[in-house]
């Protein structure tokens, strides 16, 4: 039964097993808004009242909501996931774009997804954030079916998590150096991808600006790569695959390790459009009764606050937090020489 589940429990949103049993299993999206926008400000208010109080930096008080919208899921996505509509609202700082927050739509708008532009680390007491993992976004390669093709979140997001045991002991895990740069970091994401099974997936609806065709794989695929890549460079590694729990990923990061995570999310930019998805996991925080998790989303083109332009290609990425339903699979992966 495990195997028929890892099988099963595939990432992209291309992979439509998943997909089609999400779909079917969840319930009707909601064609009416429970909340009316002044509602729902209220609550957005309220959301960025709360997380004040959970980081020890910045001021999401002081926040100004630039945009408020309700948003429903496309009809014409091929894989529907299943997901309810949500209100999301575009946030500023001194009239600079600041990062989003999402909450259900519902008389409760539960909080579902937010993420600030700047590096906001969660207080002791309300959570853990590994601060120094690689944040790769996908980027074109070479397609079999078309010139390009998007390098696809699960080799991607798996670069940025041997990327940082390359940083953190393990030199040899690359085939260049220890420095890595952006371009080393894609040098490695072709790499694995020569590894799996990749599928290239024509781009319908607009999940990329220019239209071009994505791809995916499996996480058990990915499993069996991530160890064949480590002993191809001298290294042994212990790579286990399991259903997503708040508490694995706590255990992980309590020793400081990286995790890779299947979810099933909307595009914080295109919030009409959701996908199965692979994302690297470096925190949890806890909100109420409601755990979040914080990744380095491989398809999140946001910068931090603040940074200077000559900055722009080495700062982090911002740290995307999503609500711990959102998850299917924990991939951990530990060194053992």
């Amino acid at each position: 039964m495990k195997d028929n589940w890892i099988k099963i429990a595939a990432i992209w949103w291309a992979t439509i097993a998943l997909i089609v049993q999400v779909a079917q299993c969840a319930p009707q999206q909601n064609t009416e808004a429970a909340l009316d926008s002044t509602q729902a400000e209220v609550r957005v208010r309220d959301h960025l009242k709360s997380l004040s109080a959970h980081f020890t930096a910045p001021a999401w008080r002081n926040a100004s909501i630039a945009s408020l919208q309700r948003v429903e899921q496309t009809k014409e996505q091929p894989f529907q996931t299943g997901l309810n509509p949500v209100w999301i609202a575009n946030l500023s700082l001194e009239s600079k774009d600041a990062g989003y927050l999402m909450c259900d739509d519902t008389p409760g708008a539960a909080l579902v997804d937010f993420a600030w532009n700047a590096i906001a680390e969660p207080n002791a007491q309300s959570g853990k954030l590994l601060m120094d993992v690689p944040n790769l976004q996908q980027f074109p390669v070479p397609g079999v079916r078309a010139p390009s093709v998007a390098s696809g979140c699960v080799p991607t997001a798996a670069a940025n998590l041997i990327g940082f045991w390359i940083q953190h002991g393990y030199p040899t895990w690359s085939d260049t150096d220890s420095n890595l740069d952006q371009p080393a970091l894609q040098r490695l994401t072709t790499r694995l991808r020569a590894l799996l099974p990749m599928q290239e997936i024509a781009d319908t609806c607009g999940y990329t600006d220019n239209g071009m065709p994505v791809s995916g794989a499996f996480p058990a695929d990915l499993r069996v790569a991530i160890s064949a890549d480590a002993r191809a460079h001298g290294l042994s590694v212990e790579a286990s695959l399991e259903r997503f729990s708040i508490e694995g990923l706590q255990q992980e990061t309590a020793v400081g390790r990286p995790t890779l995570s299947s979810c099933i999310v909307r595009l914080p930019h295109k919030p009409h459009l959701s996908w199965g998805h692979e994302v690297t996991s470096v925190g949890w925080l806890r909100v109420g009764e409601a755990y979040f998790v914080g990744v380095c989303d491989n398809f999140l083109p946001q910068k931090p606050h603040g940074v200077r332009p000559e900055e722009s290609t080495t700062a982090p990425q911002t740290v995307r937090w999503i609500r711990m339903d959102a998850f299917e699979s924990l991939l951990r992966v530990e060194m053992k020489n």
